[in-house]
């Protein structure tokens, strides 16, 4: 057992506060795939057990720290699937036994399987899911719908302090090829945790900083842009392979810097509030932050029509020369514009594969 939690006074001291109890174990050969090593018996009940073991023995060196249960993501595989040694499915069999002795759930979702992946369908995915011949995934309100409600029927008066947390997300569950290095992939990533964390999830965490070149898998020129392999990082890990080669070391990928445009919005204290667009292609968020400002992200999907979005506002009063965020098609960076002058409806100009994140102060 481990004895190096948050804030314990034996062992190391790294102050860690969150804990995820193995990874992905439904892939320990209980429904056949044996991606995950694993010394126990395969099946959710053993997991489970392990689980409430490991919490109660961690939560006796340092009672602060937060326990997380691995679930499986509604609607996508292995959700629903039993197996001879398990004849309920892994979150209805794991959530009766371990959700009394556990703080937060968690679940991994990459949105598109390989060689079944698009531009549309995964720009689509977060509010409408999608369905294709090698994978299918509802949307994230759905899942997020799912999941509340199972914590609340297995979990009783403990479910409302249970947590859901998306402790890993990408575009393509494996064999990444094109797309994931492509501007499509920035887009995808913030729209991915916007709609995550809109829908009341606590954390969601990009798979991953640094990953492997691989030169072999989907490039084909329906996908957008023009490299010829794939690579889940939002850093260049500088290899070659098959004759191919990333840039050098810790070059950015599009989508770090999708995630330097989610740190304009997505801060500590700020709240959620809503919004919305006529046009389906546009997606928007828009936060309160403690300041008073209001943060407004509009992501345009369309790959070939700039639109020009005009805001308006209720219960706030715009003031002058906000402050605009923008990445898109041959970006090398998110640029910073002051804009001149705020009327109380704004149209702001918004390029077609784009993101523009706007800070308004009253």
């Amino acid at each position: 057992m481990p004895t190096y939690t948050g804030g314990s006074s034996t062992g190391h001291t790294y102050g860690i506060k969150y804990w995820e109890i193995g990874n992905e174990l439904y892939g320990n050969g209980t429904y056949g795939a044996t991606w995950e090593y694993d010394t126990h018996s395969p099946g959710p009940a053993t997991y489970a057990n392990n689980v409430v073991a490991y919490s109660q023995a961690m939560k006796g060196v340092d009672s602060s720290i937060k326990i997380g249960l691995v679930l499986t993501a509604p609607g996508n595989w292995p959700d629903g699937a039993t197996s001879a040694s398990s004849p309920q499915p892994w979150n209805d069999t794991v959530l009766p036994i371990a959700c009394s002795s556990v703080d937060f759930v968690v679940v991994h979702w990459y949105a598109q399987g390989p060689t079944g992946e698009s531009d549309s369908g995964l720009l689509a995915a977060p509010e409408n899911g999608e369905n294709t011949s090698v994978s299918s995934t509802p949307s994230i309100p759905s899942m997020v719908s799912t999941l509340r409600s199972k914590i609340n029927q297995y979990c009783g008066s403990h479910a409302s302090a249970v947590q859901i947390m998306v402790t890993e997300t990408n575009s393509v569950s494996y064999n990444p090829g094109k797309q994931t290095v492509s501007l499509v992939n920035s887009l995808f990533m913030v729209d991915d945790y916007m709609n995550w964390l809109e829908n009341g999830v606590a954390s969601v965490d990009w798979w991953d900083m640094h990953n492997s070149i691989m030169p072999n898998d989907n490039n084909s020129s329906s996908l957008y842009g023009t490299a010829n392999y794939g690579d889940y990082g939002i850093l260049s890990s500088g290899e070659s392979a098959s004759g191919v080669s990333e840039p050098p070391a810790d070059t950015p990928f599009p989508t770090y810097y999708g995630l330097q445009m989610l740190s304009k919005i997505d801060k500590p204290g700020n709240q959620m509030i809503g919004a919305s667009a006529t046009q389906w292609l546009i997606a928007t968020y828009a936060v309160k932050q403690s300041n008073g400002d209001i943060v407004v992200l509009l992501i345009n999907k369309d790959p070939n029509n700039a639109y020009t979005a005009k805001l308006s506002w209720s219960g706030f009063t715009p003031g002058p020369n906000p402050t605009a965020y923008f990445y898109g098609e041959n970006s090398t960076s998110v640029t910073t514009i002051r804009e001149s002058g705020l009327p109380p409806d704004y149209v702001q100009y918004l390029p077609p594969y784009s993101l523009t994140t706007l800070v308004v102060a009253p």
